[in-house]
C-alpha cells in the first residue's frame, strides 16, 4: 500500500499543473502500461470525468499510465491484488490465469467488423458466458468494459511485397497468432507490445502483428517499411477495465449501474476516438514516410482462407487442455453472436456516443449488477 500511494503521489505530481494545490489521493486508481498518448489511454479522463459528475464524485478515478503501476504482464494481479482498483487487461498473457476467457482470443482469425465483434466479446462476457467471468473472479477482478483495436496487419521492418517474402522473417506476436506466423514460414517471437520498438532497432524483430495505430503510438513508422494491407485479426475478449472485485463488490446498487453504463463508454471510445483515429492519422503519416502498402494477391487470400478452416479445431482442442468445460458450446456460441452481430451492424456508422448507447440499450441495461 505504501508503494502504491508513493507511486500514485509522484504521477500525480508529474500530472496536474504544478500551480494548482495538493490534490486528495484518488478514491479508485486505474493503472495501465500503456504510454499517456496510447488512444486506449487519452480518449479516458473525459469519461471518467463524465462519471464523476453523475455519481457526485462518489466514483472519481484517477489515471496512472505508462506502467508506472505495473507492466503488461502484471495487470491482473495489479488489479486484482489491489496496487490499482482497475486496470486495462490484455487477454494474450493469461492463457493459464484465465483459460476459458482465452479462448476468445484464439479466435481473433475471425471477424470482419471491429465494432461487431467487440459488442459479441462484450454480450459474451455480460450475459452468455458464467465461466468467463469465473475465470476473473477467481483472481479477484471482474471484466467491465472491452477493448476493440482495429484490424491487425503486418508491419514490418523488411520488404514484404508477396506472400514468400514472409518466409523465415521475425515476427513479434502473441496469443494464437504464432500459429499463423508459422504457418506462413516466419519464426514467431514472444515479446511485450513496449519491446517491439527495441526489437526492430536491435534487429531481434523484422514485423510484428499489430494495428496500424501503433506506427505512431509505439513510434513503429521509425522502423517500418512495408505494411501488409490485408486484415489479418481482429480483437475478441480484450479489457479496457478489468476492476478489483473487492471494491465492486462494495459499491452501491447505483453506483454499480453507473459503472456498466460508462464501461459501455468506455470501450466506445477507446475504438472509435482512439484506435480508428489512430489507424487514419498513421495511414496518412505513414504515405509521408515513403512506407509502402502492400495489397496481398489471391494467393495469399487463398492462404488465410484454408488457414482459418483449421482454427476453429485448433483453438477448442487448446481450450481442452486449459481445462475449459465444453468448449466447443464457447466456440460455437461466440462465433455465431459475431456473425449475428456483423449482420446487425452492416452498413451502419457511429460515432462514440451512439455506439456506447447501442451497447447499453442492447447488453448493458439488462445485466442486473447485483448478479453479475
Amino acid at each position: 500500500m505504501q508503494n502504491r500511494l508513493v507511486l500514485l503521489a509522484a504521477s500525480l505530481f508529474l500530472t496536474l499543473a504544478v500551480s494548482n494545490p495538493p490534490a486528495m489521493a484518488a478514491e479508485f486508481i486505474y493503472g495501465t502500461f500503456l504510454p499517456p498518448k496510447h488512444g486506449a489511454v487519452r480518449t479516458l479522463p473525459p469519461i471518467f470525468e463524465r462519471l464523476k459528475k453523475e455519481s457526485n464524485g462518489e466514483l472519481d478515478w484517477k489515471m496512472v499510465s505508462g506502467g508506472q503501476l505495473f507492466g503488461g504482464k502484471a495487470s491482473l494481479d495489479g488489479a486484482g491484488k489491489g496496487l490499482a482498483d482497475g486496470a486495462v487487461v490484455i487477454l494474450s498473457y493469461f492463457a493459464s490465469a484465465l483459460p476459458t476467457a482465452f479462448t476468445l482470443i484464439d479466435l481473433a482469425i475471425f471477424g470482419e467488423n471491429p465494432l461487431a465483434t467487440l459488442a459479441a466479446s462484450t454480450e459474451e462476457f455480460m450475459l452468455n458466458c458464467p465461466q468467463c467471468m469465473a475465470d476473473y473472479k477467481k483472481r479477484n477482478t471482474i471484466w467491465l468494459a472491452g477493448l476493440g483495436a482495429t484490424h491487425q496487419k503486418l508491419l514490418c521492418a523488411k520488404p514484404v511485397t508477396k506472400m514468400s517474402d514472409i518466409k523465415g522473417l521475425k515476427i513479434r506476436t502473441s496469443g494464437g497468432l504464432g500459429r499463423l506466423a508459422k504457418a506462413l514460414g516466419g519464426v514467431a517471437v514472444g515479446m511485450g507490445s513496449r519491446e517491439i520498438y527495441a526489437g526492430m532497432q536491435r534487429g531481434q524483430l523484422d514485423c510484428t502483428i499489430g494495428t496500424t495505430g501503433w506506427l505512431m503510438s509505439h513510434r513503429l513508422i521509425e522502423n517500418v517499411t512495408h505494411v501488409y494491407d490485408y486484415p489479418l485479426t481482429v480483437t475478441h475478449g480484450q479489457s479496457t477495465l478489468t476492476m478489483n472485485l473487492d471494491r465492486w463488490k462494495k459499491l452501491s446498487t447505483k453506483n454499480k449501474r453507473l459503472m456498466l453504463k460508462y464501461s459501455a463508454h468506455l470501450a466506445a471510445v477507446v475504438h472509435i476516438n482512439g484506435y480508428a483515429v489512430d489507424a487514419r492519422r498513421a495511414k496518412a503519416e505513414s504515405k509521408k514516410k515513403n512506407i509502402l502498402w502492400v495489397k496481398p494477391d489471391q494467393k495469399f487470400k487463398d492462404f488465410m482462407t484454408k488457414f482459418r478452416s483449421n482454427e476453429i479445431t485448433i483453438a477448442t482442442k487448446r481450450a481442452k487442455k486449459r481445462g475449459v468445460k465444453n468448449p466447443e458450446k464457447l466456440v460455437a456460441s461466440h462465433l455465431a453472436n459475431v456473425a449475428r452481430w456483423e449482420k446487425k451492424l452492416a452498413g451502419k456508422t457511429f460515432d462514440a456516443e451512439s455506439y456506447a448507447e447501442m451497447l447499453w440499450n442492447e447488453i448493458y441495461s439488462k445485466v442486473d449488477p447485483e448478479k453479475l
